[in-house]
């Protein structure tokens, strides 16, 4: 049965692309079957707000650069938009959102975006970058295999990894092809990346990849290192050459910030054939990072950037408003949580405090934790204090130390120490992971 709804589904959307090709008239009944589906089909209440149905109200005006990308995406690669169509419309869409329904009719809390450090091993050593660890580790794959398997139980069906370079594993391959249902959001570098690899990405259908650059190649190569940029326009072109899902990744900075805006480097993004473009504004990880950080007028016109973009340009933009003054009620603890390298159950990858480890407890019950609710409690308030990326306000430390939580790595304790937020309390190395613990 549940096979039949997959060919009737993707049945029904092979008419409607052909019916979207044709005029203008077809783009508008697109555009309005897929708010329909959004509305009558899709029961999860957050999927409404999301960036990508703003988008599709804007195709209903006939918006021509957001008709262009919807026709892009209709035309990736057979495999890839066959892959993508099933898990948008059919796991995420129909099972998901459902699955998710009653999970939140029994009270239980089910996190939306879930973003994995497989590894903490890297070839490149960024500056400033926040997943430094003094002993890179790894998430077995057995527990990977867990927790994308009882992401589907719950309804979630996509995850994001991050790094350290999650290419360094070469046992990734086996986890995208064992769960096909599953779409994979990987940030990499592009370095261990071949045509060889992008053709397996092609045949598999289910990874989109998000390439790192800081702009241009003189930024790019004076924070990753020479030839790092060279590198990114290599996977670029074969992604192009492949017609897989794919995009880049800004950290913007106030020294970058006017490049990576730019129209020259739009217009080179559109130009290497990117689909999305992700912006996260900069977390300062140490004192001698503050200058790094984005002004609050930068962050104004980011937003301004993201609210314009798509008159302008084909690209699905998403910004991270991680740290700014502009951060509220924040997502971390609540619609999304991060799990590092170590195992450990943090809010998110800019707040690295956890009181569980994915490796003894299920994602599930962890997020039942009295940390976690009080985080998520704190976030429901919409207080301009509530930060979790100014992660030593006052509200955000008292949900740590209410939920007994630990520091996972020595410079946050030394952070927190220099804070002077955690005075009394003692910190001793852990023995997993080169986990640092606070009683």
């Amino acid at each position: 049965m549940m096979y039949a709804g997959m060919l009737v589904s993707y049945g029904a959307l092979l008419l409607l692309r052909l019916l979207f090709f044709s005029s203008r008239r077809g783009a508008l009944l697109h555009n309005r079957w897929l708010l329909w589906f959004n509305r009558h089909l899709a029961l999860n209440p957050e999927s409404g707000k999301s960036r990508y149905f703003a988008i599709v109200k804007q195709g209903l005006e006939w918006s021509p650069n957001v008709i262009l990308w919807e026709r892009k995406m209709y035309d990736l690669s057979p495999p890839v938009r066959r892959r993508m169509m099933q898990n948008v419309f059919y796991w995420k869409g129909l099972v998901g959102n459902r699955r998710l329904e009653r999970w939140r009719k029994k009270g239980i809390h089910v996190p939306l975006h879930i973003f994995v450090s497989p590894t903490y091993r890297c070839n490149l050593h960024c500056v400033s970058c926040y997943a430094r660890s003094p002993r890179p580790g790894d998430l077995p794959f057995d527990v990977l295999e867990r927790l994308v398997r009882e992401q589907e139980e719950l309804g979630v069906f996509h995850v994001t990894l991050l790094g350290g370079e999650p290419f360094v594993r070469k046992d990734l391959w086996e986890l995208f092809r064992k769960y096909p249902k599953t779409l994979f959001t990987v940030f990499t570098n592009g370095y261990f990346l071949g045509a060889t690899e992008i053709e397996r990405i092609r045949r598999l259908g289910n990874v989109r990849l998000v390439l790192s650059v800081e702009g241009f190649q003189q930024r790019t190569d004076e924070r990753r290192g020479q030839g790092a940029f060279a590198q990114v326009e290599r996977v670029l072109l074969l992604c192009k050459q492949a017609n897989i899902c794919y995009g880049i990744s800004v950290t913007a900075t106030a020294q970058n910030f006017h490049e990576v805006t730019s129209k020259e480097f739009l217009e080179w993004a559109v130009a290497a054939g990117c689909f999305y473009i992700n912006y996260s504004s900069f977390v300062p990880m140490s004192a001698s990072d503050a200058g790094f950080r984005l002004s609050s007028e930068q962050m104004k016109e980011l937003l301004a950037l993201g609210e314009s973009m798509m008159t302008s340009y084909p690209l699905l933009i998403a910004i991270g408003q991680n740290g700014s003054d502009f951060v509220t009620a924040c997502d971390a603890g609540g619609r999304m949580v991060h799990i590092d390298a170590f195992g450990n159950i943090t809010p998110c990858m800019f707040v690295p405090w956890a009181v569980d480890n994915i490796k003894e407890k299920g994602l599930i019950a962890a997020m039942q934790s009295p940390f976690f609710q009080v985080l998520r409690g704190l976030s429901a308030t919409g207080e301009p204090s509530v930060n979790p990326c100014k992660a030593y306000r006052s509200p955000l430390v008292q949900g740590i130390l209410q939920g007994h939580a630990r520091p996972t790595n020595s410079m946050e304790v030394n952070r927190a120490r220099v804070r002077g937020n955690l005075e009394g309390s003692t910190e001793r190395e852990g023995q997993t992971g080169g986990r640092t613990r606070a009683s």
